[in-house]
C-alpha cells in the first residue's frame, strides 16, 4: 500500500525532520513510502534519508501532488502545503493534515475539504488551533520525534574548563530574546562558559568578550555540534511560540539538560526539574543555568533522563506503534 508524506522539502528545519521520520515510521510499517517535496530544491538531508529507507523521492507543484492510499500534509504554515493539502482534499485515497506551527489557522480558512484526521504535536498547539478542528473526522496528538541514532550522547566528561552552554535554531531574530546578553553576563559572572549558539550570525554578534559566539546556521552539523556542549539553553523572544521544539528533543538525546522558556508545547516536551528547567524570565535562566553549572550532580542525573525520556516518548521506535494504532495499519 502505497503512503506518501508531503512537506517543503527546501530547508532543513523541524517541519522536514518531522516529515522524514514520519516517513521512516510509515516505512517500519510496511507501506511503500513516498516523500514528496513541494520545491524542486529537494534538501540534501532528505536524499541522504531516502537512500537509508529506500524512500522514493518525487518533486511536484501543488497541484500535481500524485495520488496515494494515504497521504499525510506537514506544514500547512505556508501556502504550497494547504494548495497541495486542498487538492489531495478532492481526489481519492485518505488525507491526514499534520499542522507544525501556530500559524496555520489564518491558512486553513481558505481549506473546503475535509481530511480523515488532524494531527497535531502538542495539545497547546491543537487548542490554539480549534476553529480548525471541524476540518477533520478527529483530532490527535503525534508528538515530534527525533533520530536518537544520529543523535546520541559524545560520551565525554564535561570538564567545566570552561563550560560549554549551546543551542541551534533557526537564524531569525524570533528565536532569540533580547535579553539574550544579560543571560550570558549573568551565567559569565559566576562561571567560567562561553555560549555557543548554531545559527544566530545574523541575529546577535559574537559579544561579551568572546563568551557569546555566533555561529551560521550551516556551520556545523547540529549532531556533532551538540556533542561538545554541557548544556542546551533556549531563551527566545516573547512573541514566539514552538508548538514542540525539534532542536530541545535533539539535545536531549545528546545528553543535555536544557533550560528553556515555560511556554508553548514545550512545557509538554520538558519535564521541569527531571530533564531540564521551564523558566519564566530571565533571571530564572541565569538561576537554573547556574545551578545545573553549580551541581555537576543534578547535571550528570539529568543528562541521563534526557537521553532516556527522548528514548522512551520520542524516538522512532515509539512513533511506530502509536502510527500503527491511529492508521490501524
Amino acid at each position: 500500500m502505497l503512503a506518501q508524506v508531503v512537506t517543503l522539502g527546501s530547508h532543513a528545519n523541524g517541519t522536514l525532520q518531522q516529515s522524514l521520520l514520519l516517513a521512516r515510521a510509515l516505512a517500519a510499517l510496511s507501506f511503500d513510502v513516498r516523500l514528496v517535496s513541494l520545491t524542486p530544491d529537494i534538501h540534501p538531508s532528505v536524499i541522504e534519508a531516502g537512500r537509508d529507507v529506500r524512500l522514493g523521492l518525487v518533486a511536484a507543484t501543488p497541484d500535481e501532488v500524485p495520488p496515494a492510499h494515504l497521504s499525510i500534509v506537514v506544514g500547512l504554515w505556508d501556502a504550497p502545503s494547504v494548495a497541495a493539502a486542498a487538492a489531495l482534499a478532492r481526489g481519492p485515497g485518505r488525507l491526514i493534515l499534520a499542522p507544525t506551527l501556530y500559524r496555520q489557522q489564518s491558512l486553513l480558512s481558505g481549506f473546503s475539504g475535509r481530511a480523515e484526521a488532524l494531527w497535531f504535536v502538542s495539545w497547546d498547539q491543537a487548542v490554539a488551533a480549534r476553529d480548525s478542528w471541524h476540518l477533520a473526522g478527529r483530532v490527535e496528538v503525534v508528538r515530534c520525534v527525533v533520530d536518537t541514532e544520529r543523535f546520541r550522547p559524545s560520551g565525554r566528561v564535561p570538564t567545566g574548563d570552561p563550560w560549554v552552554v549551546c543551542r541551534h535554531s533557526f537564524d531569525d531574530p524570533s528565536k532569540f530574546a533580547p535579553d539574550t546578553e544579560f543571560i550570558v553576563r549573568g551565567v559569565a559572572q559566576e562561571h567560567d562558559v562561553v555560549f555557543e549558539m548554531l545559527g544566530a550570525a545574523r541575529s546577535l554578534a559574537t559579544t561579551e568578550g568572546g563568551r557569546l559566539r555566533a555561529y551560521p546556521q550551516e556551520a556545523f552539523d547540529p549532531a556533532l555540534f551538540l556533542r561538545r556542549g554541557d548544556l542546551w539553553v533556549y531563551a527566545h523572544a516573547p512573541q514566539w511560540r514552538e508548538t514542540a521544539c525539534v532542536a530541545m528533543l535533539e539535545a536531549m538525546a545528546c545528553g543535555l539538560p536544557v533550560v528553556v522558556n515555560n511556554l508553548g508545547g514545550m512545557r509538554e516536551y520538558v519535564a521541569h526539574g527531571r530533564t531540564g528547567f521551564a523558566c519564566n524570565s530571565s533571571r530564572e535562566f541565569v538561576e537554573f543555568t547556574c545551578l545545573l553549572l553549580d551541581r555537576p550532580s543534578l547535571r550528570a542525573a539529568m543528562a541521563a533522563e534526557a537521553r532516556a525520556f527522548v528514548e522512551r516518548r520520542h524516538s522512532l521506535a515509539s512513533l511506530v506503534p502509536r502510527l500503527r494504532e491511529l492508521l490501524g495499519a
